[in-house]
């Protein structure tokens, strides 16, 4: 059971949520959304996934 589905998109998000919290002008961060969007599902997904496993673990 692997943790998450990819370190390299996490660092992605990571990334993007870098550009958020720099970004003070709010057409700016509007740009933004549809890849926050897009990257919702992945987070959610791995939030379960680490669910799963601390289930699995009795953690």
């Amino acid at each position: 059971m692997t943790l998450i589905h990819s370190a390299d998109r996490l660092i992605e998000i990571r990334d993007l949520r870098n550009q958020i919290s720099h970004k003070y002008i709010p057409e700016a961060i509007t740009e933004l959304v549809p890849e926050v969007i897009e990257n919702c599902s992945l987070l959610i997904q791995n939030i379960q996934q680490t669910k799963r496993l601390l289930k699995a673990r009795n953690w």
